[in-house]
């Protein structure tokens, strides 16, 4: 029984198994440029500390955000 299982998992017949195996590796990709680009908003967006701030040094914002 365990072996029929595996048999279907692992090569499925389906015709549209090609076109569908992909999918995760593409939606890894899009979440990463998504991730990419939403980071460089928020870094633009932010403005360093001013200075004399002892809160927050400018390195320690740098990689904060």
């Amino acid at each position: 029984m365990a072996a029929t299982t595996a048999d279907i998992l692992t090569a499925p017949q389906a015709g549209w198994w090609p076109y569908t195996w992909p999918v995760p590796w593409h939606l890894i990709c899009l979440s990463a440029l998504v991730w990419a680009l939403l980071r460089a908003r928020e870094k633009s967006a932010s403005s360093p500390p001013a200075e004399g701030n002892d809160k927050l040094r400018e390195e320690e914002w740098e990689e904060a955000a």
